[in-house]
Parts: C-alpha cells; sequence; structure tokens
C-alpha cells in the first residue's frame, strides 16, 4: 500500500446529507445517476458531478489521468486533487494510468486493485508514480465519493 498525506476533509452539506458520512448507493450525494453505460460520456459526466460535491482536498496539488483503451478507440480523461477539491477534467496529468477495458471495469467495480493490476502487467504508469503515493490517502477515500456512480452503472 501506499502511504499518503495532506488528506483534509471539508465539512459539507450536500441535498441534506451530512458529507461526514460515507456516501454510497443508498444516499443521495449530488446529482442522481441512474443507469449509465461504463465510459460512456454520460458515465464521465456523472463522475465529474459526484467530484464536484464531494469535500475531499488535499495540500498538495496534482493530477493524474485515466487512459482506456478500448479496441481501437481511446477514452481519457483527468482527476485532479487539490485545496479546491476532486475535478474531473481533460487536461494535461502528472501521471497516467493506462489499461485496457477489461480492467478498467474490473478497478472500477472493485473486484482488481491497482497494485495488482499493475504486478499483472495489466496496468501500467506514465510519469513519476510518486504523484500516486503522495495522492494515496486521497485516492483511498475516492471510494465513497463514486460509490454512487458504482452503483448505477452498467458494466456489459
Amino acid at each position: 500500500m501506499f502511504v499518503g498525506g495532506g488528506l483534509r476533509h471539508r465539512p459539507r452539506s450536500v441535498g441534506g446529507i451530512d458529507r461526514h458520512q460515507p456516501c454510497g448507493p443508498s444516499r443521495r450525494c449530488g446529482a442522481t445517476v441512474r443507469g449509465v453505460q461504463f465510459l460512456s460520456p454520460e458515465w464521465r459526466r456523472a463522475l465529474r458531478e459526484a467530484a464536484a460535491t464531494n469535500g475531499l482536498t488535499r495540500d498538495q496539488t496534482c493530477s493524474i489521468g485515466i487512459e482506456v483503451h478500448d479496441g481501437v478507440d481511446r477514452i481519457a480523461w483527468r482527476m485532479h486533487l487539490g485545496p479546491d477539491g476532486v475535478m474531473i477534467d481533460e487536461g494535461s496529468p502528472d501521471v497516467t494510468l493506462v489499461v485496457d477495458r477489461v480492467t478498467a471495469a474490473a478497478l472500477a467495480q472493485g473486484t482488481l486493485n491497482a497494485q495488482r493490476a499493475l504486478t499483472d502487467g495489466r496496468l501500467s504508469i506514465r510519469g513519476d508514480a510518486r504523484t500516486l503515493a503522495a495522492a494515496d490517502a486521497t485516492l483511498a477515500a475516492l471510494g465513497d465519493v463514486f460509490a454512487a456512480v458504482r452503483a448505477a452503472t452498467d458494466f456489459s
């Protein structure tokens, strides 16, 4: 497990929910998400909306790119972590995680962790991997932020 730090939680009430409590499929966190296809523009929009309503912040800024290869298509986005929270956009990342669609789906569903995917050769890293180590605590907390999106995602 990577060691990270600098994680703070900004208390925030969204939709009447105290953001100190974990957000899951049965709780409303920002916009309601219903039946989105994995990796579709609607799915990425749901990620952006979930990220915008979270209360996670980091003292230092970093950005992590996710690049998924789906046959001939390449789907990419950036997760920017910093003092203003977590944002999903299309900017240039400090480090990029590169995976195929099957691996991306397993990671998103939580049936595979990134360390295992890396050691199995199913995930590659472009850029400075120390960026990931520094953001480990924030990345671990993101599972709760994206739980509603994950529960509403069609991974087929």
